[in-house]
Formats: structure tokens, sequence, C-alpha cells
């Protein structure tokens, strides 16, 4: 837990604009992308950046061929627009997918760090339940987000969580939160 905190206080995270915590969550759960997968997006983005000056959704999925489904390249695209890591340039009437994007390559390597960071703590944490009793990870994520139906339903509100968790405590309760949103 106290990666948590530091990773609160880390400038990778309060030095950038727009980004949050929960952007960066937000993205840690999109669990159909494995870390291989994120490594790969992160580059395809940036070739096709420096190669054509924007990104879109098409141009990155025809970087990356078959190894991405085009519906996980779309909610990553969201996310990354939601963290500030792409600016929309132009829109396309053909539809989202067309937009072009600017990509702030710094912030978008920041950004994957931290997501990988915030997934290993979140594996970490899984294994310390397994092992040791109980430990929950309770997060809110945007509204906004398009996350998979399954993962919406799978992530519980926080208000809801936390006072079961209070109440069905044995012996004491400890919560770590840069901040709290009612």
């Amino acid at each position: 837990m106290d990666v948590l905190n530091r990773m609160e206080g880390n400038s990778l995270v309060t030095g950038m604009k727009d980004a949050t915590i929960e952007d960066i969550l937000g993205l840690a759960y999109l669990t159909d992308l494995s870390f291989e997968q994120l490594a790969l997006i992160e580059s395809a983005l940036l070739f096709v950046g420096v190669r054509d000056g924007v990104v879109s959704v098409q141009s990155v999925q025809a970087e990356l061929g078959e190894r991405l489904k085009v519906d996980s390249l779309k909610t990553l695209f969201f996310a990354l627009s939601h963290a500030g890591v792409l600016t929309r340039q132009e829109r396309d009437r053909r539809g989202y997918a067309y937009d072009r994007y600017h990509v702030d390559s710094s912030r978008l390597h920041q950004i994957m760090q931290q997501v990988a960071l915030v997934r290993r703590v979140l594996a970490h944490l899984q294994v310390k339940e397994e092992q040791a009793g109980r430990v929950e990870l309770v997060a809110t994520l945007p509204d906004t987000l398009p996350l998979n139906p399954e993962i919406r339903r799978s992530i519980s509100s926080l208000a809801a969580a936390l006072h079961r968790l209070i109440s069905e405590a044995e012996k004491e309760v400890i919560i770590l939160s840069p901040f709290f949103e009612t």
C-alpha cells in the first residue's frame, strides 16, 4: 500500500496537467490488455505519431495488425484522451475511429509507466489477499470511461463497499486514499 502513497506524491502523477489517479486506474482496469499489448500500443502510437504527425484508431490498428481488437484500441484511445495524452486535432465524418490526434509522447510514456505500476500493485494485492486473509481494493472510475459492461459491473459502489467493509471488520480497517469523492 505504501506504493500507492508514493505514487500519489510522485511528480509523474501530480505533475501531469489533467491526468488523475482515476485516469490511471481506469487504464489499469482495461484488463483485456496485457503488459505486452500496452507496450505494443505505446510503440505504435509513437511510431505512427512521428511518421504521420498525428494518429487515429485506424492508423494505429493498421500498424498493429491482428494483435489487438479495434474495440480495445478505441477504449484505450478514449482513456488516453481523457488523461491528456491524446489531443484531438481533427474530427472525421466517417466516425471516431478516423479522428486524428496529436500524441504527447513524454506524457504517454509517463502514463504507461504509472499504469504498469498500478497493475503490479493490483496483482500484488490480489496475491496478498489470497495469502493473508481479506484485502479489497475499492476504486472509482470516471463514468465516461467506456469499459466492457462486465468490468463495469465488477466494480462496486465506493460508498456501498466502504459501508460493507467497515461493518464486516473484525479487527481494523485501513483506508488509503489520496482523496474521497461522494
